[in-house]
């Protein structure tokens, strides 16, 4: 694959999907109802326990927690629309018919997508960072940020992202490909998230997350295990995306990609 071709291709979809303006309404939305939650129950203008003083961790928990909710409703519904045929003209056509790699065309749209809804991560921290110093009464622990954006936000956008392209890929149909989406979304959110201790919980919510001053994290190898399946799940179905994308016949040592894909 050609480096160069990824990143102008990851450029362009990052540029329309800054242009989607439902997107920055929505998340500007989303900023504004999770600072107010947490504002509201973890800072001296609102209500806070000191129960939960020595957990620093609880913070940034619970802004990744409230992100991963929300912002895994756009991630799906944008990813069918991207990567479905049926789409309007826009400035991805004068890429999309060029002879770049499957793979390559793919592995952009993938880069963008973590691209936007990372930054969109960094920025939301970054955000509870300032008002953890500001009004929250709690000790600022700034390695916790980072355990949650590369540990709980990266491996569920990874997967959700991952598993987006891998069923519109295959089933050719966006409004199908959505409802099954988001059905799952909910059932893993509301239903199977507890299930075998949180082993079936992509996104991570009900794992035990927090760190205490004394003991530190409950469980960090089964952690780490949980996260890194997930996530490299994610990588799994990308790949099986790049099989069945039929946007040009280009493919160039087929086998050796089927094997890639389901080493991961």
């Amino acid at each position: 694959m050609d480096i160069k071709n990824i990143n102008t291709i990851a450029f362009y979809n990052i540029r329309l999907l800054l242009r989607e303006k439902l997107l920055w309404f929505y998340t500007l939305g989303m900023y504004i109802v999770i600072l107010f939650a947490q504002l509201s129950n973890q800072s001296i203008l609102g209500r806070y326990s000191f129960c939960v003083a020595d957990f620093s961790s609880s913070v940034p928990f619970m802004n990744t927690f409230f992100f991963l909710i929300f912002q895994t409703l756009p991630l799906v519904i944008l990813s069918c629309h991207f990567l479905s045929k049926k789409r309007y003209v826009d400035s991805m056509e004068t890429v999309y018919y060029r002879p770049e790699s499957n793979a390559e065309y793919v592995c952009g749209v993938f880069i963008a997508f973590i691209s936007v809804f990372g930054g969109a991560a960094v920025l939301s921290l970054l955000m509870i960072m300032v008002m953890h110093l500001l009004f929250m009464p709690f000790p600022l622990g700034g390695i916790y940020y980072l355990f949650y954006l590369f540990l709980m936000v990266m491996p569920a956008l990874v997967f959700m992202l991952g598993l987006s392209f891998f069923v519109i890929t295959w089933l050719k149909n966006r409004v199908l490909s959505m409802i099954l989406l988001l059905g799952f979304l909910v059932s893993t959110i509301f239903y199977i998230s507890d299930y075998q201790f949180g082993l079936f919980d992509p996104l991570g919510l009900s794992l035990p997350s927090a760190f205490s001053r004394i003991t530190g994290h409950s469980d960090m190898l089964g952690y780490l295990l949980q996260r890194g399946a997930w996530f490299f799940l994610g990588l799994g179905f990308v790949g099986l995306t790049i099989l069945k994308f039929d946007r040009i016949p280009n493919r160039p040592c087929s086998r050796c990609k089927w094997i890639m894909a389901f080493f991961f």
